[in-house]
């Protein structure tokens, strides 16, 4: 029941996960569903906090500990995961938003007018994502990148067939 409990807390709080303070956030009140339902179950015995303060306390923060611990664990070895499974989570999208990052950079200083485009596209598909119920931080970012190879990719054609002249 606890395990059942907590995870869907869990659940519910990293469904919309947009950033890694979220995960810490739902590790946080997981550690009190984990206090509480300790204490409701009889793992932690509250009877003896008249005799064995110490040993009460150090089980509430045991149970506390671990799923704060569990969230920072977690919050670590994500892109570790993330990298083995070749999994794409909503913070890897977050990250790949990010306007510092040098393909942006690059495409704001050499091709301004396509950068503009890309965001406007961007918020556009962002909207559209959001009425249909899609995955609109997935759509910002795809809209971002779509149109990054064209200011990069000099299209030249050479004509190396003569064309006929007509007398």
């Amino acid at each position: 029941i606890l395990s059942s409990l907590s995870g869907m807390l869990t659940v519910l709080l990293t469904h919309n996960l947009r950033n890694r303070a979220q995960l810490l956030r739902a590790g946080f009140f997981v550690g009190l569903l984990v206090m509480v339902l300790c204490c409701i179950m009889g793992v932690i015995n509250l009877q003896a906090w008249d005799y064995n303060l110490t040993g009460v306390l150090v089980c509430l923060a045991v149970a506390f500990g671990v799923s704060m611990l569990t969230s920072v664990l977690i919050s670590g070895v994500l892109p570790i995961i993330e990298g083995a499974f070749k999994i794409i989570t909503p913070i890897s999208w977050l990250e790949m938003a990010d306007m510092n990052r040098p393909l942006m950079k690059r495409l704001q200083m050499e091709a301004p007018g396509t950068f503009h485009h890309c965001l406007m596209v961007a918020q556009l598909a962002e909207a559209a994502a959001e009425a249909i119920g899609a995955n609109p931080i997935e759509c910002r970012v795809e809209a971002y990148y779509h149109d990054i190879g064209t200011p990069f990719i000099s299209l030249k054609i050479s004509w190396t067939a003569p064309i006929p002249m007509m007398s």
